[in-house]
């Protein structure tokens, strides 16, 4: 006697389109080829030079606006370097990172030497106030009237 849905204990041969089908517990159908492991990802760029410039570069903008501001030089032209070389070494990445570094790095820079100056220039000054007030004080053969006339500049 034959069986309706053909013998028992074997599979059925599949139709000639599910070749391509997926069998179950698998979970992409076969592509007809050789398997090739998929290529490995490509290495991450390291950001590292350029963010460490452009952090280097915001605390030279940072210490040129404190009374330490003659450290903000050297501090300025290190995270230009960095920058520099971050823009320079393409597979570094991070290139927008380096050109900000730099751009903070250039105004901590000039930052520092112009407020440097201007501190300088005010101490000078105050210096030179300090001393004329010291000679009008100083004269004892001097009266009131005079110490204040000396004192004011007239």
């Amino acid at each position: 006697m034959s069986q309706p849905y053909g013998p028992q204990g074997q599979e059925p041969p599949l139709p000639p389109y599910a070749a391509s089908q997926p069998v179950p517990g698998q979970l992409y159908a076969p592509q007809g080829h050789a398997y090739s492991p998929p290529a490995p990802p490509a290495p991450a760029r390291s950001q590292a030079l350029a963010i460490i410039a452009l952090v280097l570069g915001v605390l030279a903008i940072l210490i040129a606006l404190t009374p330490f501001r003659f450290a903000a030089m050297p501090l300025a032209v290190f995270a230009a370097v960095l920058a520099i070389v971050a823009l320079a070494v393409k597979s570094q990445g991070g290139t927008a990172y380096a050109a900000v570094g730099l751009a903070c790095a250039a105004v901590g820079l000039v930052l520092a030497i112009l407020l440097a100056m201007a501190s300088t220039t005010l101490e000078q000054n105050n210096l030179r106030q300090q001393q004329q007030m010291q000679d009008c004080v100083s004269d004892p053969d001097r009266s009131a009237e005079e110490m204040l006339r000396c004192i004011n500049g007239t």
